[in-house]
């Protein structure tokens, strides 16, 4: 089976790159440049992994992560953040972390981890 990842984020050069890299890796990839946009595909969508960035310019995807978790979604949350304090507490046990700037084998890593029942 063929898993889909739907890839969040702002940035068209991270964006390519994850999408790029998890096709080649025989993912069924899914891309949204918000998470407003990615809340309306969610539920066509289906994935079994959500990768979102954390921040958007003026705006976070912690409401969609929330959501996403409440759903009992799986998320890989990617971040510049220096510190955990960027990620709020209630989402710290819920959300897998990938820290920016990740080598490809980490992303591949953290995408193998977050398909982890």
């Amino acid at each position: 089976m063929t898993h889909r990842i739907l890839v969040v984020d702002d940035d068209p050069d991270v964006l390519a790159l994850v999408t790029m890299v998890l096709s080649l890796d025989g993912y069924q990839v899914i891309e949204a440049k918000s998470p407003r946009e990615a809340q309306a595909l969610l539920d066509e969508a289906a994935p079994d992994l959500v990768i979102t960035d954390l921040n958007f310019g003026t705006e976070t995807s912690l409401d969609f992560t929330r959501r996403g978790v409440a759903d009992g979604r799986r998320i890989l949350v990617m971040t510049a953040a220096v510190s955990a304090v960027d990620v709020p507490e209630d989402l710290e046990d819920h959300v897998r972390i990938l820290r920016k700037p990740f080598s490809l084998e980490e992303l591949r890593t953290a995408v193998t981890r977050g398909l982890e029942p």
